[in-house]
Formats: structure tokens, sequence, C-alpha cells
């Protein structure tokens, strides 16, 4: 495959690791072995590996065998789909990284040039004194490949563990395509509102949270349904914004303010 000097100022340059010094396939000369197995990714999904590859380069080897001289892809179906969206998009070459083992960690040691975009490949060989019989044997092994024994536990605190802040964290799924994050997204969300509910209690806030029948404290509220009438409360009475326990940056949500009857008082007879 022809090769081209390195150019660091082109854009539509493909990043492709290949740490461990493996061979490289044309996409053009791997042909898909699934068939219909699986359903076409959807645009928004496919859009999302796309851009992954984009910021994290194209870093894992996808599996092959060979038969009759041909080589055909085990796993790593979609990822051709979105490298030829890819090619569509100007990435027409791609430079290979390589890497060397140095002060404990994989650090690059060149850089090559190619003027189509190349993929890193391991080999897997399937079983059988027949063509037909190793294409079923590569069948089993491709199931095998996309099999999964364990579901992501929604509970995790693998990501919490990382520091992942909400907005990384959001980041990374507009990425990635594992629908059972999405679980542990609301599972995550819905275990930080509780923590920070069940902080709260009558001993360790200012006023009541809810006025009871049993407590010593009367309750006289005024519902404000309009903007309006909250900045004329907020004016009349000089409600300190932050005696609010709901954010007040988020607008949709309501307000609760509190003002105590002395402090009412007080305006009250201070009135022109």
């Amino acid at each position: 495959m022809k090769k081209k000097q390195h150019n660091p100022q082109d854009p539509k340059v493909l990043i492709v690791d290949n740490p461990t010094g493996l061979p490289l396939l044309a996409i053009d000369d791997i042909n898909t072995f699934q068939g219909d197995l699986k359903k076409p990714p959807e645009p928004a999904a496919l859009d999302k590996l796309v851009r992954s590859i984009l910021d994290h380069r194209l870093f894992i080897a996808k599996a092959v065998f060979f038969e009759d001289g041909l080589a055909y892809t085990e796993d790593g179906h979609q990822t051709l789909l979105a490298l030829q969206a890819l090619r569509k998009m100007g990435y027409t070459s791609c430079e290979v990284v390589s890497y060397v083992l140095s002060n404990g960690r994989m650090q690059e040691s060149s850089h090559t040039r190619y003027d189509t975009i190349m993929v890193p490949y391991q080999v897997i060989v399937p079983q059988g004194a027949t063509a037909h019989e190793r294409r079923k044997d590569a069948a089993a092994k491709l199931l095998q490949i996309n099999s999964q024994y364990a579901a992501i536990n929604p509970a995790t605190s693998f990501f919490n563990d990382l520091d992942f802040s909400a907005l990384e964290f959001d980041t990374l799924l507009s990425k990635i395509e594992i629908p059972q994050l999405d679980f542990y997204t609301e599972a995550s969300e819905k275990a930080k509102f509780l923590n920070e509910l069940n902080s709260y209690d009558n001993k360790n806030c200012v006023y009541p949270i809810v006025a009871r029948f049993s407590e010593k404290h009367d309750a006289v509220i005024i519902i404000s349904d309009n903007e309006t009438d909250t900045a004329f409360l907020e004016s009349a009475l000089r409600i300190r914004k932050e005696e609010s326990y709901k954010d007040h940056k988020k607008k949709e949500i309501g307000k609760s303010m509190v003002i105590t009857a002395g402090r009412f008082q007080e305006l009250w007879k201070s009135r022109s």
C-alpha cells in the first residue's frame, strides 16, 4: 500500500493506533460476514460511533478469518460502516501510530501515512475439513464474540471512583451506544436526589421543611402563579432568594421561599 509523507496540517487524516504491531488491512479488503444477523445501526447510533473514532482514534483491532484468500470480519461490522461513513466525509487516508514500552507505559514511536484507511487485525482460525464446515464454525465464533455473559451493574461505582462529573458522563453517553448505561444514569440521578433530599431534616434546617400539626409552627402560604406576582412578593416582603431550597437557576422549577411572621411584622410596620 502506498505510503505518504506525514503532514500534520491535513485535517482529514484518520488516526489509527497499532500498539502491538499487528498486520493491517485496507477497509476495502475486509469482507463482512454476519449478513443480517444484526439490524443496521440507527443514524444517531452510527454518528456516535463516527464521533467516537474521531475523538479516541481507531484503537481496537478487528478479528478476521481467511477463506479462499479473502478476509472476512468476525467482529467490527459496525466499525466498518463508521469507517465508510468517515471516508465519505473526506477521511480518505490514515496515519498508523506505532508504540514502544518506555518508562513503564506505551509511548508513540512512529507515524506511518497510508493513502487509504488501514485496520489492524488479529486472525481467528475456524475449524473444519471443508469451507462449509469452517464457515459454520466461524459463525459459532461470531456468536461467541458477540455474546455477553454479564450485564452492566446499574448501581456501579465505577464511574464515581474515576471522578466522572455529571457533565463528563453525559458527554460520554452522547458518544457511545450502551443502552444499559441509560439505567445507570437514571439510577445515579435518583440516588443523588434521594441522598440530598434525605440530608435535610427539621434539625439542620432553619425552618421546618413541611409544617405539620404536631409541630409548634403555623404556616401561611401565598401561592404565586406568575413571575409578576412573584417579583412583587420578593420586593414587598424582601425575600432573600437564597432561602429557596430549590436551585433558583432552574427557572422551570417552582421556588419555595420563607419569611418569618416577625420579619413580616417589621415590614408591615415600616410600610409607607
